[in-house]
């Protein structure tokens, strides 16, 4: 018998490889964590590769002149460098992406895996650091609308264990 869907999952969810119970999410956490801190850490290498090359370019600009071997040098470590975060940071993305969860915040380490509460599509939340996914929000609600997930027993009573 078909369950009678407030909002249908596969329209909220239009990419839904898989909805998660709490403890399934726990499960996929184990595995996606550390894929997660590496992908913060080469966000940060991003952040300051980024702004390396924006002093590099200030400084083309301010001399006025075509830019010296070390200002080229620079320029083209740093350009190697961007192309080869890119590839693994997309690598590695796509490994978060194929256990099912949805990568939501770089810079903070969130990800959400698709889940249904009280027959209504929703998002479990984890935030990098915290201990395992006990939070959820709504679809249009994000980060801010985080709420903590039920009680295991009122988990087990609405199917979310």
């Amino acid at each position: 018998m078909p369950v009678p869907w407030a909002k249908n999952p596969v329209e909220v969810f239009p990419v839904l490889q898989r909805l998660f119970t709490a403890d399934e999410a726990n499960e996929a956490l184990v595995r996606i964590r550390p894929i997660l801190m590496e992908l913060v850490g080469l966000r940060r290498r991003l952040d300051s590769l980024i702004r390396e090359l924006h002093r590099i370019h200030r400084e083309v600009h301010s001399e006025g002149t075509h830019p010296g071997p070390d200002l080229r040098q620079r320029l083209e470590t740093g350009l190697t460098g961007l192309s080869a975060l890119d590839t693994r940071m997309k690598q590695l993305a796509s490994k978060i992406q194929a256990e099912g969860a949805v990568l939501k915040d770089l810079k903070r380490g969130i990800v959400d895996f698709p889940a249904v509460i009280d027959r209504q599509p929703v998002y479990l939340c984890y935030l990098l650091g915290e201990d395992e996914v006990s939070w959820w929000h709504g679809v249009e609600e994000g980060f801010q609308g985080r709420r903590p997930l039920p009680t295991r027993q009122n988990r087990e009573e609405t199917g979310l264990s």
